[in-house]
């Protein structure tokens, strides 16, 4: 019973961990100049910036279809 017991709150202690929370996307200003796009971004996750992004950490749809001409520019 009590090896049940023990096995029952280490099974939820593992399922109680805290999990890694997704990047926060906030984005500042979107610009349109046919055919350019332009996005400006902050990433924070858990409150703090990210100034680490590359472009594979992006993916750009139109009507559904994902763009393979997009470039990540970082001033």
């Amino acid at each position: 019973m009590v090896v049940r017991y023990l096995f029952a709150v280490l099974l939820a202690s593992a399922f109680l961990q805290p999990l890694n929370a997704q990047p926060n996307l906030q984005f500042k200003r979107i610009e349109v100049m046919y055919p350019t796009i332009r996005l400006a971004y902050k990433v924070t996750c858990d409150g703090a910036f990210r100034n680490d992004t590359q472009p594979q950490h992006f993916e750009v749809y139109e009507n559904g279809l994902k763009m393979k001409d997009v470039t990540l520019w970082c001033p």
